[in-house]
């Protein structure tokens, strides 16, 4: 079921909306802070799936700071370090901040270090959030509407996700 959304405008066009410029993933964390607020609310925990580009200190220090489970793609560039080991004796110079480099391609080649897990949706094993994504664009044209205005594209956008969980319920 869709959710509230954001639209993400340029910096270079957003004096022309009179609204004050945000990043992808200050929208995103703003975004997921009501989220975390509705589930809180219900007694549930919020967990996030999101894609590489949103595995930024930005986004990801706010919501795991309310205590959200994030589950992210890596980024390609991602530098990742294995716990720093406490030195006994002070050596000469500055003290390490980082533990040794991790290597992708070494965790990726040995496969027995994988475990597979085996996904159930309503009694069949698919992948619907991406179908959901997929009939949004496609079959409620979400994307393709010919306004000019910031602000009808953002009812023509809400207009689209509503239809899609009306005729989804």
């Amino acid at each position: 079921m869709p959710l509230p959304a954001r639209m993400y405008i340029k910096a270079k066009d957003v004096k022309n909306t009179g609204l004050s410029f945000k990043s992808k993933t200050e929208q995103a964390a703003e975004l997921a802070k009501w989220a975390y607020n509705c589930c809180k609310n219900l007694g549930k925990e919020l967990w996030i799936v999101t894609d590489g580009g949103f595995t930024g200190a930005s986004f990801l220090k706010s919501v795991i700071k309310m205590g959200v489970v994030v589950i992210a793609r890596l980024r390609k560039d991602a530098a990742l370090r294995a716990l720093l080991k406490q030195v006994k004796g002070r050596k000469r110079g500055r003290p390490r901040k980082y533990g040794k480099r991790i290597k992708l391609q070494n965790i990726v080649n040995n496969r027995d270090r994988w475990n597979k897990v085996k996904a159930l949706l309503y009694g069949e094993e698919e992948i619907k959030i991406e179908q959901n994504f997929s009939d949004i664009k496609e079959i409620e044209g979400a994307g393709q509407q010919q306004v000019r205005n910031y602000f009808a594209n953002v009812g023509a956008f809400h207009l689209n996700m509503w239809v899609h969980t009306l005729v989804e319920l």
